[in-house]
């Protein structure tokens, strides 16, 4: 009964504050930069072979105000996640070096919730933004690039969800700051996952995505 109670009041306030102050409706697009920590299966890449994968970031969203300072954003996002990877072999008694490349690039449904504080800044409209996302992966592929003596062999592949192989569900927090500019608000984001994506690993090793985005939204409609 109590739950029930307080349900109720905080969907009165929810309805009286969105009487006063307009929900803001946008249309996002940008582009990520992902990576991952820890270990992909058994191989543990350093910072030096860990490179900057590129991919694109879509979607809507939608701001709930709570006052004329502090607001919810929510949306439904289509995020690249992934990582590149370059790292030598050298065969020390044969004198020769082997050049291997990987690119994993997954694809998610991606449903933040952030708590977005907005404020003016040297006349600017600034905000900052922080809280959970939920993440379900959608597709992926991949493709290894093995160079030895001159010639490169390609292997491209699908990639699956499930046992023994990455894990579907993604969950972690973002955190990020923007400015709003006429109709447009520009986004700088960074996405850090607190689960293990790594389904292949038997040894218990640890593999999380993280993304920094860049993107830029169009505010459709306020209403």
């Amino acid at each position: 009964m109590k739950s029930i109670l307080i349900f109720f009041i905080l969907v009165v306030v929810y309805n009286k504050t969105t009487q006063t102050f307009a929900q803001t409706y946008s249309i996002k697009a940008g582009l990520n930069l992902s990576t991952i920590s820890g270990n992909l299966g058994e191989q543990t890449y350093n910072n030096n072979q860990k490179k900057v994968k590129f991919g694109p970031l879509l979607g809507a969203t939608v701001e709930l105000p709570i006052s004329q300072i502090f607001s919810l954003e929510t949306g439904l996002l289509i995020s690249t996640k992934g990582y590149k990877v370059k790292y030598n072999h050298e065969d020390t008694l044969m004198h020769k070096t082997t050049n291997y490349k990987n690119t994993l690039a997954l694809y998610y449904l991606d449903i933040p919730l952030s708590a977005k504080a907005s404020f003016s800044l040297c006349g600017i409209k600034a905000h900052g933004a922080f809280g959970p996302y939920f993440g379900l992966g959608i597709y992926g592929n991949g493709k290894d690039e093995t160079t030895r003596n001159g010639e490169t062999e390609t292997s491209v592949y699908k990639c699956y969800w499930g046992i023994n192989t990455y894990n579907q569900v993604d969950m972690g927090l973002i955190a990020g700051v923007g400015v709003e500019i006429n109709a447009f608000n520009i986004d700088l984001s960074y996405d850090f996952s607190l689960l293990n994506i790594d389904g292949i690993s038997k040894n218990d090793l640890i593999t999380k995505n993280q993304v920094i985005g860049l993107s830029m939204s169009y505010i459709i409609r306020k209403k």
